[in-house]
């Protein structure tokens, strides 16, 4: 039986940290695909409607509910309203 490939995006400050490595190593190894976002990499356009369509984009390119299948948030202590807002917009586009 084969398992779903899914798309993962590693939501960290430090993607290349000793533990967050070896996350997308066993990931990749299973034949997933990781996508690193560190939150200073991502642009939040907030709408000013209220019925208006909110955005992200990371490195410059819009990013869908199609892009990825889950995001992993490995901020620890270095979150901060930013980063939570980033993972609340993922949750609110259905990406969990």
């Amino acid at each position: 039986q084969t398992m779903a490939k899914i798309k993962i995006g590693l939501f960290a400050s430090e993607p290349d940290s000793e533990s967050n490595m070896k996350i997308s190593k066993e990931a990749e190894k299973r034949g997933h695909t990781v996508t690193n976002i560190r939150p200073s990499d991502c642009l939040l356009h907030i709408s000013p409607s209220e019925n208006g369509h909110d955005s992200l984009y990371l490195n410059g390119k819009r990013v869908g509910k199609n892009d990825l299948d889950v995001v992993i948030a490995r901020s620890g202590a270095g979150a901060n309203n930013y980063s939570l807002a980033v993972l609340r917009h993922f949750a609110n586009i259905g990406v969990p």
